[in-house]
């Protein structure tokens, strides 16, 4: 893991006095900002046995992370992924659709990092998520693979906001101009990434009958 610490000298270089814990705080704040518009944390988690028993099943995010959102649901490692269902849906068409037994078709994530089958499982199966997190508010760190990928992003993001804070020795709206628009730039190219990779394994929703 890298430290917002860490990155606190690179940031620092275009943000002369900047006490050292608001760029550790605003380099927090752009990570979570990346993650949320970019999906760029995302892990597979190994294939584990489940049965209905075991559902709603949370997931347990790493430590300092929150669940940003279940990606993908793989059964017995058969393709294509599960379709991503909805409450509504369910409601307009059976009563029983939280106990009834099947061959699960798809799940739903309802509260957020919850997942349910539906149909839950008439026997055990294995299950394997791809789940996609962001740092909490009181991270310390993120994965080396993102800082390496997009630290510079993540930079760039604290140097634009704390370059707006008026009055200091380091206010600069023309430099957050700047950063913002690199910040800006990086996102689009991890989302472009992120598109390009479920276009592949396409994230499919059921709609309502209604």
């Amino acid at each position: 893991m890298t430290t917002f610490s860490d990155m606190v000298t690179e940031a620092l270089v275009n943000l002369p006095e900047c006490p050292q814990p608001s760029v550790e705080a605003y380099l927090r704040l752009s990570a979570i900002e990346l993650c949320r518009r970019s999906y760029v944390w995302r892990e597979e988690q190994a294939a584990v046995s489940k049965v209905s028993t075991d559902f709603p099943l949370a997931i347990t995010p790493p430590a300092g992370a929150n669940v940003l959102q279940v990606m993908s649901v793989v059964i017995d490692e058969k393709s294509p992924a599960l379709d991503r269902g909805d409450v509504h849906y369910e409601e307009a068409g059976t009563t029983d659709w939280r106990t009834a037994t099947g061959v699960p078709a798809r799940y739903i994530e309802l509260p957020r990092g919850t997942i349910t089958l539906i149909p839950l499982p008439a026997v055990a199966v294995s299950v394997e998520l791809t789940v996609a997190y962001e740092p909490t508010m009181t991270a310390t760190s993120i994965p080396d693979a993102i800082y390496v990928e997009h630290g510079s992003t993540i930079i760039s993001g604290a140097i634009a906001k704390l370059a707006l804070i008026p009055g200091r020795p380091w206010t600069s709206a023309d430099l957050a101009s700047v950063h913002r628009s690199i910040f800006e730039s990086g996102i689009r190219s991890a989302s472009r990434e992120f598109h390009q990779h479920y276009i592949q394994q396409p994230m499919s929703v059921a709609t309502s009958p209604i």
